[in-house]
């Protein structure tokens, strides 16, 4: 190792180790990061602790113990820490907008974000927010300012039909046994009821629901429990319900 008076920093001459027999990283970045490092790189990105702990996946209070620590911090949040210094503008790339247009929706797979759909139905306008480089994976592919009429061929290709009168259509051709109570279609095939979503919120109310009760203390006999499912019709796929019916 030697200095330089007109360079502030030093060079380290090592192969693979150091002096004390430490094996350096195979990447171009520190083992630690000090507190003074995160509260600074935070301040630069302009935000608050609450924010960025949610950028970095991690409670406030782990933000604030960072920030107040005198000691060497180690673990993920270096690399992330280096990530973030060299290119700010992911923040901005990640970061979700507010509402623009009354009605929002959200295109995923999984917990995993592709795109958010803004839509003014009554001046027939869309925004939409990409989250990932993968064209595949986008609600609307290479398009970035995509028309409403191209936003209702979406609706129709990959959510549901137009009308709710399709939708009864498309299911009366894959099985007309109906219940006999309520004013959902709903048919049974193998011992598995099923039930059509018209909307898409209702569905998720009941597994999400039925997911809860199953945490419950009451015994599963005791309510329905229901499963999402996917009707695949003329190279489409719409969502269903279903659910199993103790005898």
């Amino acid at each position: 190792m030697f200095t330089h008076p007109y360079f502030k920093g030093m060079i380290i001459l090592t192969d693979k180790v150091n002096k004390e027999g430490v094996h350096m990283s195979a990447f171009a970045i520190s083992d630690t990061l000090a507190g003074k490092d995160i509260k600074a790189l935070r301040q630069t990105l302009g935000m608050t602790q609450e924010a960025f702990s949610r950028l970095v996946c991690v409670s406030k209070k782990t933000i604030e113990r960072w920030e107040s620590s005198e000691k060497e911090i180690t673990g993920p949040i270096v690399t992330l820490a280096k990530i973030l210094t060299e290119y700010p503008q992911i923040k901005e790339e990640l970061e979700i907008p507010e509402k623009e247009y009354p009605l929002r929706l959200w295109y995923m797979c999984g917990n995993k974000i592709y795109t958010i759909i803004d839509v003014d139905e009554r001046h027939r306008r869309v925004k939409i927010y990409n989250y990932t480089r993968n064209f595949l994976s986008r609600a609307f592919g290479r398009e970035e300012h995509p028309t409403f009429e191209a936003y209702e061929a979406f609706l129709e290709s990959r959510c549901f039909p137009r009308s709710r009168d399709k939708m009864k259509l498309i299911l009366r051709e894959l099985d007309n046994r109906q219940s006999s109570k309520g004013n959902q279609l709903k048919w049974e095939s193998g011992g598995i009821w099923y039930k059509a979503d018209y909307t898409g919120c209702e569905g998720l109310a009941e597994y999400v629901v039925s997911g809860l009760l199953l945490e419950s203390s009451l015994l599963p006999e005791e309510f329905v429990s229901y499963q999402t499912e996917e009707i695949s019709y003329k190279q489409n796929r719409y969502l269903a319900n279903r659910c199993i019916v103790s005898q």
